[in-house]
């Protein structure tokens, strides 16, 4: 690993009296004599636009707190406060905008004049103003957090986050400026959830400074080793598996010891949540992901969006100076045009396998172009898109790097009761997914036509939503009308589905195009579910037929209704399948052997 050489922000957020800047004034001393130049600044806001808003705006507040006064509370002066943000909720947004423009043309001066610093000490950051709303508008800690993630880009990520933590009753005991315990009580919790969602290192405020600030010293020497890893998907309303592997992704690097972990997402989805609360910083932006599917005006809008895309990217990445951009769609070449553009390495995730000829050539050169290096999620996915080279394109590493699972379906530990909609039979089938055409439930019905008469023990059902959309929608309704006409039971959107799998006898994996790496299909094996799957894309690397499990040719009714019978009739069968099935698949998906080879092919990009 190379010592980076860009300019390293220290930031130090707590209450008044934690003892932030006598921390500050300790490393910088310590810095004086490093290698390192530094230059310790205020960066809080001062009030230059807002100064005469705020001026008339305290004209209309009949009290203020001031210390030893004892004339009233501060959580009853901001308790008034946001009184007045409700009585004049129509401005709000005028408010956080000015407040916003007034602290960034501070915050840009301010980093232009101390551009040369190798090492910038912040007493006070954005994070400041975020909590000054925060209490002025009477928001939540969700909502600071919401607030903080749609507006981070605007202000670069310090490398080193510190909360300098200490109790209320010593900062009140260290200073006598303070208006009471209330104010640094509504206060603290702002600064405890930032802290718990943004990854600071929390110092201990009542220890000493010396030591605080040498253990700081020693956090910066790391940081100067650490690669950061801006992961970028612009992620769509439903959360699906590409979600959760690059959560799973972005969670396991940023724990790592060499490498820290930032993501750009498109939506506020279920996912942020997790991002969260794995520490894992999240940035909310306007950015448009290009789909075909979207009809004709989304296509005509695209040069203007795209390059409204590009733009936004080239300026998050220049202001937030990442190691490595990581994308983790196929559609998102715009994000990489911008690193690309910024001269940051750009390593491509692929887990779609498209089967248009010209889709498949247009995508090959954008990432052969555009990245250094591909993780396609199974061979299968690299064969699609590099399976013939060319000189005259640049030198591009395409790897094969799957995606591991869940830990909870790894670890089997935890029972779960038998679903109640399993009680009435002897052995369960499932087929899970999107209830849409490629998916195969079509396949998946006729193959239970002409079985489900003998079997009268068994319970057939189709779990997973329906997908918006005229045509997509009028073939869920037609596969949810034959389901019933056949006694074939649909349960619809799950949040169990492991409980489902753990009590599932055959898993049946239906899809009749190339599916990169079915996760699904993982998740069956994981969870000893006897499986069958359509043996296209990566579904061949995780099924060795008749040792782990079935594989037939995607859409054949008649081969799919043959495996369901060689199970249905054999229960040594299937126990071998589900016993070899698991062991298989947990060497394919081995979490530590994964992980160990991204980071070391991260390492090969940070030169």
């Amino acid at each position: 690993m190379n010592t980076r050489k860009k300019q390293v922000l220290i930031t130090l957020i707590g209450t008044d009296g934690s003892g932030k800047t006598s921390t500050l004034n300790a490393l910088s001393s310590m810095l004086e004599t490093s290698q390192y130049t530094s230059s310790q600044l205020w960066c809080g806001a001062e009030s230059y636009l807002m100064r005469p808003i705020r001026a008339v705006l305290s004209l209309a507040r009949r009290n203020a707190a001031v210390p030893g006064k004892g004339n009233t509370t501060y959580e009853s002066e901001v308790f008034e406060k946001q009184e007045l943000g409700r009585k004049f909720g129509i401005f709000t947004r005028l408010y956080v905008w000015l407040v916003l423009l007034d602290y960034g043309m501070q915050y840009q001066w301010r980093m232009w004049r101390y551009r040369n610093s190798q090492v910038l000490l912040l007493d006070r950051y954005f994070f400041d103003v975020a909590v000054n709303l925060a209490l002025t508008l009477g928001w939540s800690t969700s909502q600071l957090i919401g607030f903080i993630q749609v507006h981070s880009g605007r202000f670069r990520l310090p490398d080193l986050r510190c909360f300098v933590y200490v109790p209320p009753t010593i900062s009140m005991a260290r200073k006598d400026d303070i208006p009471d315990i209330s104010y640094l009580e509504l206060r603290l919790k702002y600064y405890q959830s930032i802290s718990n969602h943004y990854t600071f290192y929390v110092v201990d405020g009542q220890g000493s400074v010396n030591d605080n600030a040498a253990d700081l010293y020693r956090k910066l020497q790391q940081v100067m080793q650490t690669c950061q890893v801006h992961y970028v998907h612009s992620n769509n309303e439903d959360v699906g598996g590409a979600d959760y592997c690059s959560f799973r992704m972005a969670q396991a690097v940023n724990d790592s010891e060499t490498y820290s972990s930032v993501v750009s997402l498109r939506l506020r989805t279920d996912i942020v949540q997790q991002y969260q609360d794995a520490g894992v910083p999240v940035h909310l932006g306007s950015f448009c992901r290009p789909q075909l599917s979207r009809g004709l005006f989304p296509i005509l809008s695209l040069p203007f969006r795209g390059v409204h895309t590009i733009w936004y990217f080239w300026r998050l990445f220049r202001r937030q100076q990442p190691d490595i951009v990581h994308l983790n769609d196929l559609y998102d070449f715009l994000p990489g045009i911008a690193a690309r553009i910024a001269g940051i390495p750009v390593v491509y995730h692929i887990r779609m396998i498209r089967t248009n000829a010209l889709e498949i050539a247009i995508l090959s050169l954008l990432v052969r172009y555009l990245s250094a290096m591909s993780f396609s999620v199974s061979e299968a996915v690299r064969e699609t898109y590099f399976s013939q080279s060319s000189v005259a394109r640049p030198v591009h590493l395409p790897l094969v790097v799957h995606d591991w699972a869940d830990p909870t379906l790894i670890d089997l530990t935890e029972t779960s009761e038998r679903p109640d909609e399993f009680a009435p039979y002897e052995i369960v089938v499932v087929m899970i997914g999107r209830i849409e055409w490629w998916k195969g439930q079509h396949v998946f019905l006729e193959a239970v036509r002409g079985i489900k008469e003998r079997y009268t023990s068994v319970g057939f059902f189709l779990i997973g939503g329906t997908v918006s959309g005229k045509g997509k929608q009028a073939y869920a309704e037609k596969m949810l009308a034959i389901a019933e006409e056949l006694g074939v039971h649909y349960l619809g959107i799950r949040k169990d589905i492991s409980a489902i799998l753990a009590h599932t006898d055959i898993s049946v994996h239906a899809s009749v195009t190339p599916d990169p790496f079915p996760g699904v299909v993982l998740e069956s094996l994981l969870s000893k579910s006897a499986t069958i799957g359509a043996a296209a894309g990566g579904v061949n690397e995780m099924i060795r037929n008749e040792i782990d499990g079935l594989t037939y040719t995607p859409g054949d009714v008649s081969a799919l209704t043959t495996c369901l019978e060689k199970l249905l009739d054999h229960q040594p069968t299937r126990l071998r399948y589900a016993l070899s099935g698991r062991r298989h698949i947990l060497e394919v998906v081995d979490k530590e052997t994964i992980l160990g080879d991204i980071l070391a092919h991260y390492s090969t990009c940070w030169k």
